[in-house]
């Protein structure tokens, strides 16, 4: 997944755009070089090429490149790390619109299981959460968007409550 977000601190706003991670685009390469290929591949070439900054630095590039904007800073998040974050919080709440049901929704050892996460207000444990940010057979790329920016947004505001502020060290 890959996401620019972007934070005014004078405003106290910010925005989330979701970018598709089947997005062709050209990806830049030092000395004037430019692969084809899909936007989410640009990590993988960074760190193959072994490229000044690896993969990150490759990702914000070609981001930069595309979309005319400046990535600052980025995080990198595996599936366990994610996972951990939401347990950490003690879940998440969410607004399912719609269930959302994947008959192929991949296992950690290169299996299949079905998920099925049904439509209402659902608390989400970091497994749960991971299945309803992550699923791909459910809807479009972009219903997957908007259920991982509506998970980002409720880790945000748990993140923020009182009570939480003593946890926050240990989300690494």
């Amino acid at each position: 997944t890959m996401m620019v977000v972007s934070i005014d601190p004078n405003t106290h706003t910010a925005s989330m755009l979701g970018i598709p991670r089947d997005l062709w685009v050209p990806i830049p390469l030092p000395n004037n070089g430019v692969l084809h290929d899909r936007i989410n591949t640009a990590n993988v070439y960074g760190v193959l090429r072994n490229l000044p900054g690896g993969g990150p630095q490759l990702a914000k590039d070609t981001v930069s490149y595309n979309l005319g904007v400046k990535i600052h800073y980025f995080v990198m998040l595996d599936f366990q790390g994610f996972r951990n974050i939401i347990d950490t919080l003690g879940g998440i709440d969410v607004r399912v619109d719609k269930a959302v049901i994947d008959y192929e929704y991949p296992t950690d050892d290169y299996g299949y299981m079905t998920v099925n996460i049904p439509a209402g207000d659902q608390h989400l444990d970091g497994e749960h959460a991971l299945q309803y940010a992550r699923s791909r057979h459910a809807d479009s790329h972009f219903g997957r968007m908007k259920r991982q920016q509506q998970v980002i947004l409720s880790a945000r505001e748990k993140a923020l409550r009182l009570d939480m502020l003593p946890k926050l060290p240990s989300l690494r």
